[in-house]
């Protein structure tokens, strides 16, 4: 059986292409996927066709920051359910916990590592599992970028990251 995402992870692909002027249902159809699959947030893509689809839009919109900027557009709601439970916690670094847990099915060939340095600080070490597919360096920038998202979510808009 192959390895599947929510369609959720494409929230605001299509306004994203559109942006540079070209057809998102153009990229859709050459990956062989049916655009309005998009529509419902709980939808699976077959893993490769998914990812194969933001690097063509890489391509056709000549954007090598492509997966970033997608997911700039995303955030904790991405993840659906595994989000709510998150958000359900008592702390940070509990949602993490959960987050660690579950994070493959949205950024597969990440993991991260919760490190409690003090009571107030806790550490994230973010490790890139696969490096077979170096090249698809869409779905790596996606996969942090949305990292990212789901951390200011969690912790409130005036949080940044020590590095």
């Amino acid at each position: 059986m192959g390895s599947y995402i929510r369609a959720a992870g494409l929230n605001g692909f299509e306004e994203l292409v559109r942006s540079y002027g070209k057809d998102p249902t153009n990229i859709f159809d050459r990956i062989g996927l049916i655009p309005s699959v998009i529509r419902e947030p709980n939808s699976l893509i077959d893993h490769d066709k998914y990812i194969n689809l933001l690097e063509l839009a890489a391509i056709v919109c000549n954007e090598e920051c492509f997966g970033l900027k997608l997911g700039a557009k995303q955030s904790i709601q991405t993840i659906g359910l595994i989000g709510v439970y998150m958000s359900k916690q008592t702390d940070i670094a509990k949602a993490l916990l959960v987050a660690q847990k579950y994070i493959y099915s949205h950024a597969e060939s990440f993991v991260f590592q919760i490190n409690e340095v003090s009571d107030k600080l806790c550490e994230l070490d973010v490790v890139r599992q696969n490096t077979q597919n170096i090249d698809r360096a869409q779905k790596s920038q996606l996969s942090i970028c949305l990292i990212y998202n789901i951390l200011k979510d969690l912790i409130g808009p005036k949080w940044r990251p020590e590095k």
